[in-house]
């Protein structure tokens, strides 16, 4: 099964792309914008491991500087 969802809105400032597909029994799921990925056994885990995934990363990346973002609350 391949799945391509665009314009899927990640981050509350930010419209991202997410790519889900079927690999050996398992779904991966990858933001091409950022080069995160992450998986999981549903497509729907998948998807919310890569939002999960995608958060932390650009969290890390505001604290160091790197990208102008911060997490609210």
């Amino acid at each position: 099964m391949d799945r391509k969802m665009t314009g899927l809105n990640l981050t509350a400032s930010l419209n991202l792309t997410a790519t889900i597909w079927e690999e050996e029994g398992a779904y991966v799921s990858k933001c091409p914008e950022l080069e995160v990925a992450s998986w999981s056994g549903t497509p729907a885990e998948a998807l919310q491991n890569l939002k999960d995934a995608v958060d932390l990363y650009l969290e890390n990346a505001g604290k160091l500087g790197l990208f102008p973002y911060s997490r609210i609350g």
